[in-house]
């Protein structure tokens, strides 16, 4: 009749408090207890059963002592969620964070299972440091952020947390599987991004969305860069719109430039335009001191690490409708415009350039607004050392040269000689001008 009995016996406490690192955290020491009346015909029958009462109770009971380097590194939270195995399950804990030991005690089967859940609590609390350290590293290359409207209506750029920027990227480049990346903010609503689209929504309202945007963080050699020598003074500003003079050489050279590259074009786009008609309204010079700085550092580290002579800079053109060009002129190029000025994308998901002006400039990828004007952008581009690209890249592959390097750039694989370039690093190409025609 003892071993029934004692189901009943239940030793237990509540939540110690936090203790600080090195220390010895203990449980309460409140016990539930049981009174057992013991009856006999001699005192010598009343000693036997103490006697087995005891023995059955230790035969019970267990001590189990659980060691993990991990444990002196816990944390006053991680502290708190182990102690709520010891709430949740009838069992006295000690965490020693001095020499790196949980310990148990209890009836042998309540102590089981809270060493399991200890097991897997320590499991998660060992995740949580890889996922950030592993974070911190991506933190280093790369930044997401989401983009929002300033009170005066201009778009901000808002960095992600580091784990949901680790997320983000491992997506985005296929490795997780994720074709999507949820989370919860501070106030506990639900958001979704939508890796394809480039876009975040609240999750029950899909049309509260915000862009979102990549930026690869480049180490160039350092030091200061000088902004190009024709760029007007700027003070402070980061960002100057330049309206050139129609009279002015750089106004004429590049509406020559522009000219000429739509009428020399391939006939099938060519012949699109008129030359009697076909004319220039207005070219802005776009000056943007943080993406020119980015662009100055990634193109030294391309000049670098390619062979010496290789071309690995072009300027090309760009053309855009105009819901596009603030974002443009304020951050540069990204893929959530690729779908847009590509269609279908046929030589990878990034963002599109094109050697042939008559091919960037017409009327699908161009479109103005109802004044009947046309805009695009001469750009300076980092091609690099290319490849053919294809559909549904997203991540250009690594040379076949022994280098480690990935490719620089896609090309298309229809036009000799190549007609469109696609760059999937936003730091590789900067808006220089936009110029807005009609036709």
């Amino acid at each position: 009749m003892v071993k029934p009995m004692l189901k009943g016996v239940r030793s237990g406490g509540q939540s110690a408090s936090t203790a600080k690192p090195g220390q010895v955290i203990k449980a309460d020491n409140k016990k539930s207890t049981v009174t057992f009346a013991i009856y006999g015909i001699s005192q010598r029958d009343i000693d036997n059963a103490k006697e087995g009462l005891k023995s059955a109770v230790k035969e019970k009971f267990k001590t189990e002592k659980i060691p993990d380097r991990l444990i002196s590194e816990i944390n006053k939270h991680e502290i708190a969620y182990l102690k709520d195995v010891e709430s949740n399950l009838p069992v006295q804990m000690t965490i020693d964070q001095v020499s790196g030991n949980v310990t148990l005690y209890g009836i042998l089967d309540d102590v089981m299972n809270a060493k399991q859940e200890v097991f897997d609590a320590l499991r998660k609390f060992a995740h949580t440091r890889h996922c950030k350290a592993e974070a911190a590293i991506i933190k280093e290359q790369v930044q997401w952020y989401f983009k929002e409207l300033s009170d005066k209506g201009l778009p901000v750029l808002t960095e992600y947390p580091d784990v949901i920027n680790m997320y983000l990227e491992t997506g985005y480049k296929g490795e997780s599987g994720r074709k999507e990346v949820e989370f919860k903010d501070d106030q506990g609503e639900d958001y979704v991004i939508v890796l394809k689209d480039m876009m975040e929504y609240v999750k029950k309202d899909r049309s509260n969305k915000v862009e979102v945007l990549r930026r690869e963080k480049i180490q160039g050699d350092g030091g200061t860069f000088e902004p190009p020598v024709n760029w007007d003074d700027q003070g402070s500003e980061n960002v100057k719109l330049v309206t050139l003079l129609p009279t002015s050489a750089e106004y004429t050279n590049l509406e020559q430039k522009f000219i000429q590259s739509v009428f020399s074009g391939r006939p099938e786009w060519a012949n699109q335009f008129n030359k009697q008609t076909l004319k220039v309204t207005k070219i802005e010079r776009i000056q943007n001191l943080s993406l020119y700085h980015m662009y100055a550092a990634k193109k030294a580290l391309i000049e670098k690490q390619n062979p010496q002579g290789n071309k690995n800079e072009q300027e090309l053109w760009h053309g855009t409708p105009d819901k596009a060009i603030l974002s443009i002129n304020m951050y540069g190029f990204n893929r959530s415009y690729c779908s847009d000025n590509s269609k279908d994308a046929y030589w990878g998901d990034g963002v599109y350039f094109s050697a042939d002006a008559s091919y960037s400039a017409r009327n699908w990828l161009a479109t103005g607004t109802g004044t009947g004007d046309h805009n695009i952008y001469l750009c300076n581009v980092l091609t690099g050392v290319p490849i053919k690209g294809q559909k549904g890249m997203r991540v250009l592959p690594t040379r076949q040269d022994g280098t480690m390097l990935n490719y620089d750039s896609a090309t298309d694989a229809k036009y000799t000689p190549v007609v469109e370039y696609v760059i999937f690093n936003d730091t590789q190409a900067y808006p220089q001008y936009c110029i807005k025609f009609k036709y």
